[in-house]
Formats: structure tokens, C-alpha cells, sequence
């Protein structure tokens, strides 16, 4: 998609995110080393607070902040970044959370310091706030709530529904309709009980999707043990060289796997994105410096501990650049001219330049196709399918029987919607962590665990976005608009049971772009006054006090 490659996949944006993330390390003394072991003091103390009617708790403002990041981004997000800049995108995930762990520091501090408080007692916050009533840009402000809303659907909702619907039906072969109905009226049963509701089904959720899924990698990793230092070694040298093609992957360069990683690393943990700003703002905490602490440490958890997990099963297991039998999503699917063969080096350039660029002198077919009992008549196209050279490619009908007659292809694309293909190619997304889950101790059934963490993880997250919109159309237009967002959102979890999950994944890259770049000004904007704030805190005559 143009926009993506215009937002989501810029060259802009992972040096914009890296640059501040690296100022605010620097211009902070680095928090992420000096105040660790603070933050995760202050942790434990707030495990123990106790609520009150009609408050929110910091242990609960985290724990849903947590499950709003830990979703599809860090099973399906991370295999796919590795299916997209190889190993050396893990490295660069790595360092988005090291950096994210500032920017979130920064993001909760500031919202948390400008919120509002409603005369029933009601705080809400968020960086719309900080610009809004701060920095007075009303505009930037609208801006950033429409941004929320509009990824409260392109990252809370449709993905989330549409792993968890793709996932039960590749597994087990549930209806998706039937999985979209049983969950999407869970999750009206949530969100239509408010904050209160989100927070305590959230608080459950998090230490049980986390052990569960932390228990399955381990089972997969003890019995690839002796492979996890060349796994580590190749992460970094292929950070800083490129990641080289073996197998069925066509290699990825240094700045492709960087961009890839820098994005996937953001939809994961969200860090400078300013949403889990919104729901820290709503704790009984009069401390923002304390709550930026405990923010500190969702990147930490979300990116560098079950990020990690998987990328260490998927790479360990070697399945990554490995064709496996299939059925191709049409969006994964591209149709060029000519014969290419991915062993050959002069075609995995041309294949790299087409793929990674865009650019290069293969040119895209145009025609029809003869098939007859799936084969196709004539031989001069290759197809691609997930960045891999395709084999043993089978046509059939919807209805899974071999397929007669023409397939019509337009500039590279199978325009035929009736027409499902089958063969051997690299998977992505959850196709991919699945198989690698398969490689373990459990064989075949480590692949149940990752399901029940895939729904769990992807469940969670669409509840806490259901927040961060409510939070969004609170601003922009109060209360009477709130129950036509509601039904609004859990229908498009419904809806997304049936969509491509590759342009699902392109519309959450392109969202959270749009959230990020106001949050990142207002933080810059404001950046002396974080520095007063942080040394007032950390003053001698409070020090002891505050941790």
C-alpha cells in the first residue's frame, strides 16, 4: 500500500522514533538504567493498593496498559518482521523497546501531569489533553483523538478479531463466523461496563496469558538450546549487515530489516505512541514522575521478555526460510513475467530490489492464465507468494475442488476472488509462530498453547483499545456520541473475522504513525519542563519519600 510505504514504512519515521527516544536517554541521565530497579519497587507497592469505588488503581492502569500492547504484535507481529528483515530485525525491535522504555517514561509523566478531572471525580488524560490544554493547539489535539479512534479499529479491534478467528480456523477449523459471535459478544459484555470492568477483567487476564505463553517458549527453546548463541550472534551481525537468503528467503538489506524491525517494535509495545498515557491518567496516584516509573517498564515486558520469546522460537526452530504447504492469502500473491529460480543470485537481486524497493526490471504480469484440473497451461510467469518463489502451485475453486478454466491477473494480481491457491512458500504472522511452536517438546500440540495465548493476548488488547477510543470520542464529542462509538467498534470485531490479515496488518502500521508524530511534538515541546519534573522528584528531600 502506497500510504503504508508513505507512513508505516517511510525511512522518515524509525529515525524520527530513535532520535528522541536516544535525546530524552541522554537528556534524562538515562532512566532506563538509573531508576529500573525503582520502577520495579514501585511495582510491588502498587500490586498492594487497595481500590475504591469509581477508582482506577496504578497496578490496574498498568496491567491494562500491558494487555493493550501484548496482543498480535508480539506472536504475529514479531514472525512477521522476521519474515520481512530477517534476523536483523529483532536487534532493532530490541533497541525501540530500550529507547521505548523513555518515551513511554516521558508520555505518562506529562499526561498523567495535565489531566482533567470532571466534577463527579472522573480523570481522564492523554497527550490530546497535554496539547490541548498545555500547549494550546487545539488542532494537533483533534488530530491525535481522531488518530486514537481511527486505531482503536486499524489496531484495537479488527486485527485482534481477526487473529483470533484466522487462528481457530487454520488450528481447528472453527467457523470464523461462529468465533466472531462467541468472542465479539464477550467483548460487549466487557467494554459496556466501563473502566471498571475493562480494569478488573484485564488484571486477571495479564499474569495468566503471560506465564502460559512464557512456559509454551520455554518448551520450544530447551530443545534448541545448543542453537540460541548462533541464534543471538546472527541477530546482531545481521542488524548490521544485512540478513543474507537461505532457503526460501530472498535476504533482506540493513536499512529494509531496520525499518521493518523500528515499526514492528512500535506496534508492539506503542512506546511514543501515547496510549497507554491515556489510561495511567486515570489513577488515584498524585504522582505523575511515580507513574511514569511503572509505564517504564511495559516495553521491558511486552518487547525485550515475550517479543524476544518468539523471535528466539521462530529463528531457533530455522523454519522462517522454509517453504511450507499452503494456501496463499491473495494479498501475499504477486504474478511477474518470466522464470526465476531463488537459487540463482542474479535472481534473488532482482527479486529483492522488486520486493524490498519496488523497483528493478521485472515487470508484472498482465493476462490471462489457462488452468485445467489446477495446472496451469503455459509456464512464462512466476509466481510469488510471501516473499518466496512459490512451488508446486494448485488452483482450486472456493470449494476446495481443482479448478478449470482462466484466471485473469492484472497488474500482478489475481483479480479472480473465487480462486484459492495452494503450494509450498514461507508463512508469516501467525502461520509462521504456529509452525514454530510444532518444533518443540510438544510436537505437533505446542501448537494449542500458542492459540490460547494468540486469543487471550489478542482478546485483552481489543478490550483495553475499546478504552483508549472511548477516551478519544469523550474529547472530541462528550458523552452523547460514546454508546455509537461502542456498537460502532464491536461490530468491526465482528467484521474483521473475514478480512486479509496482510491488509489488516498494513492499516495498524499505518495508524500508528498517525498517533506517534503529535505525541513526539508535544513531548519535545515540553521536554524542559520533564527535566524539572524528573529532578524535583528525584531531589534529595524526596528521594527517600517518593521510592
Amino acid at each position: 500500500m502506497w500510504l503504508d510505504s508513505l507512513l508505516g514504512g517511510s525511512l522518515y519515521f524509525p529515525w524520527l522514533l530513535l532520535g528522541i527516544g536516544l535525546f530524552f536517554s541522554f537528556y534524562l541521565d538515562f532512566p532506563q538504567f538509573r531508576w529500573f530497579a525503582a520502577a520495579w519497587r514501585l511495582f510491588h507497592q502498587q500490586r498492594q493498593q487497595r481500590l475504591r469505588a469509581g477508582e482506577t488503581t496504578p497496578w490496574q492502569a498498568f496491567a491494562t496498559a500491558l494487555s493493550g500492547t501484548i496482543g498480535t504484535g508480539n506472536i504475529s507481529g514479531v514472525a512477521l518482521a522476521i519474515h520481512l528483515g530477517g534476523a536483523g530485525a529483532v536487534f532493532w525491535m530490541w533497541l525501540t523497546a530500550f529507547l521505548g522504555m523513555v518515551l513511554k517514561y516521558v508520555e505518562v509523566m506529562l499526561s498523567h501531569r495535565y489531566r482533567e478531572v470532571t466534577t463527579d471525580g472522573t480523570r481522564r488524560g492523554g497527550p490530546m489533553y497535554v496539547l490541548s490544554r498545555r500547549l494550546n493547539r487545539p488542532g494537533l489535539a483533534a488530530w491525535f483523538a481522531v488518530a486514537v479512534l481511527l486505531s482503536a479499529f486499524g489496531i484495537g479491534s479488527m486485527p485482534q478479531s481477526n487473529m483470533i478467528s484466522h487462528s481457530l480456523w487454520q488450528s481447528w477449523q472453527w467457523p470464523p463466523a461462529w468465533v466472531g459471535f462467541t468472542f465479539t459478544l464477550l467483548l460487549a459484555l466487557v467494554i459496556l461496563g466501563g473502566v471498571q470492568r475493562i480494569a478488573k477483567v484485564t488484571v486477571a487476564l495479564v499474569p495468566v496469558m503471560a506465564m502460559l505463553y512464557i512456559f509454551a517458549s520455554l518448551s520450544v527453546l530447551v530443545m534448541h538450546w545448543s542453537v540460541l548463541p548462533q541464534v543471538v550472534w546472527q541477530i546482531v551481525t545481521d542488524a548490521l549487515t544485512g540478513s543474507a537468503a537461505q532457503g526460501g528467503f530472498l535476504g533482506a538489506g540493513i536499512a529494509y530489516g531496520f525499518n521493518r524491525g523500528i515499526n514492528r517494535g512500535l506496534f508492539s509495545n506503542e512506546a511514543g505512541s501515547g496510549t497507554s498515557a491515556i489510561i495511567h491518567a486515570t489513577t488515584t496516584t498524585e504522582e505523575p514522575v511515580a507513574e511514569g516509573l511503572m509505564a517504564m517498564l511495559e516495553p521491558f515486558i511486552d518487547t525485550l521478555v515475550i517479543c524476544t520469546l518468539t523471535a528466539l522460537v521462530v529463528l531457533s526452530t530455522q523454519v522462517w526460510y522454509k517453504k511450507q504447504l499452503n494456501t496463499f492469502e491473495h494479498a501475499d500473491v504477486l504474478f511477474v513475467e518470466g522464470h526465476f529460480d531463488d537459487s540463482l543470485p542474479a535472481d534473488i537481486t532482482a527479486l529483492q530490489a522488486l520486493l524490498s524497493q519496488g523497483s528493478g526490471n521485472i515487470r508484472l504480469y498482465d493476462g490471462g492464465i489457462d488452468v485445467i484440473d489446477g495446472q496451469p497451461m503455459n509456464s512464462n510467469f512466476t509466481v510469488l507468494a510471501a516473499r518466496s518463489v512459490a512451488e508446486s502451485v494448485v488452483y482450486l475453486t472456493s470449494g476446495n475442488t481443482l479448478f478449470s478454466g482462466v484466471v485473469t491477473i492484472q497488474k500482478g494480481h489475481l483479480v479472480t476472488p473465487e480462486i484459492q491457491m495452494q503450494g509450498y512458500s514461507l508463512l508469516h504472522s501467525t502461520g509462521l509462530t504456529l509452525k514454530a511452536f510444532q518444533q518443540g517438546y510438544w510436537g505437533q500440540d505446542g501448537q494449542w498453547m500458542v492459540i490460547v495465548s494468540l486469543v487471550l493476548f489478542a482478546f485483552s488488547t481489543a478490550i483495553s483499545w475499546a478504552f483508549y477510543g472511548d477516551q478519544a470520542v469523550l474529547y472530541l464529542w462528550g458523552e452523547r456520541a460514546l454508546v455509537p462509538y461502542r456498537c460502532i467498534y464491536i461490530f468491526s470485531f465482528l467484521g474483521a473475522t473475514v478480512l486479509d490479515t496482510t491488509l489488516i496488518w498494513h492499516i495498524g502500521g499505518i495508524c500508528v504513525v498517525l498517533m506517534t508524530l503529535p505525541n513526539l511534538y508535544a513531548m519535545w515541546a515540553l521536554r524542559r519542563e520533564v527535566q524539572l519534573m524528573k529532578l524535583d522528584y528525584m531531589s534529595p528531600v524526596k528521594k527517600d519519600q517518593n521510592l
